[in-house]
């Protein structure tokens, strides 16, 4: 049996798992440099070793699952970037960085989700549905060769992109997730501009829920905002959910950190575990003591 196979059967019957946390925003905080069109994804050609040690820091920490850095490393930002030339290499040096990482240092089952992002900015350059599903399936493909467990496809908040990406990963016949953005309206966050309200990301959801995914996200989405988009979720999706949510400021290509408290974080996923989340890690700004934290409570009992 796999490792994704084993935390698969054990959140069926109701144990929480344990999500990575950060990765772009984690490498930027390490030294790395962010490109204003690929943003994190270069790292995988320039400081392949720093992906993995970041992937090893979360494992130490208690994750379950890893995901690949992947996000900007699909064909639109590898192209806008000048660097479509190292594609494959990029999505293959990911992937490899994952997976030497759990060969490295996992002592428990970790399984690698394949991300794939589906935001204007990561789309690939395409006009219409089918030119569009070609480019997410090159990426898919590439994922799947390498030998990630499940294809995480992450910001789906545009319908246009999502249907695309969503027909690319469910043909691969691995697990997919769904993973959502969003925000609360009124927020007055400006840097969020490009996230839909909570009315916009259930159009969205609806548009691609199928009983073909294997889970339901709700990702880079403000820690403040992750109950109301459970509380959104919960009549149109019965399967398993997760949640890696965001904190700080976005200012391309660079994140600025605005700190949460572990101990606060955990109130608020004490929250997220009753509104049904089965799944708990975090996204930009959210770091490996995150993780470790959230790993302790799980293991304490905390959320029982």
């Amino acid at each position: 049996m796999s490792a994704f196979d084993q935390l698969r059967a054990a959140r069926e019957e109701g144990a929480i798992l344990v999500l990575d946390g950060a990765m772009g925003t984690e490498l930027e905080s390490r030294g790395a440099p962010m490109d204003n069109d690929a943003w994190c994804g270069l790292a995988n050609l320039t400081q392949p070793e720093l992906v993995r040690a970041v992937h090893e820091d979360h494992i130490r920490a208690g994750a379950d699952v890893v995901i690949t850095n992947t996000f900007m490393s699909g064909l639109g930002p590898m192209q806008r970037a000048g660097a479509s030339e190292s594609f494959t290499e990029g999505i293959d040096n990911a992937v490899r960085a994952a997976r030497h990482a759990v060969q490295a240092v996992a002592e428990r089952p970790v399984a690698i989700a394949g991300s794939i992002g589906t935001t204007p900015w990561g789309a690939p350059q395409a006009t219409g549905a089918a030119g569009l599903r070609d480019g997410y399936a090159r990426q898919v493909e590439l994922l799947t060769e390498g030998g990630v467990d499940v294809i995480a496809l992450e910001m789906v908040t545009d319908v246009r992109l999502a249907v695309p990406a969503l027909e690319a990963a469910l043909a691969s016949d691995l697990p997919v997730w769904l993973g959502l953005s969003m925000q609360v309206a009124g927020r007055d966050d400006g840097e969020y501009d490009s996230l839909p309200d909570i009315d916009g990301a259930r159009a969205v959801a609806e548009a691609c829920m199928t009983a073909q995914l294997d889970a339901v996200t709700v990702m880079h989405t403000d820690v403040d905002d992750v109950a109301a988009g459970l509380e959104m979720l919960a009549p149109l999706w019965s399967g398993a959910v997760g949640v890696y949510p965001h904190h700080g400021r976005w200012r391309r290509p660079h994140w600025e950190f605005v700190d949460v408290d572990p101990p606060a974080l955990l109130e608020l996923a004490w929250a997220w575990v009753a509104l049904g989340a089965g799944m708990l890690g975090g996204c930009c700004g959210l770091q490996t003591r995150h993780v470790a934290a959230l790993r302790a409570a799980v293991d304490s009992g905390a959320f029982a």
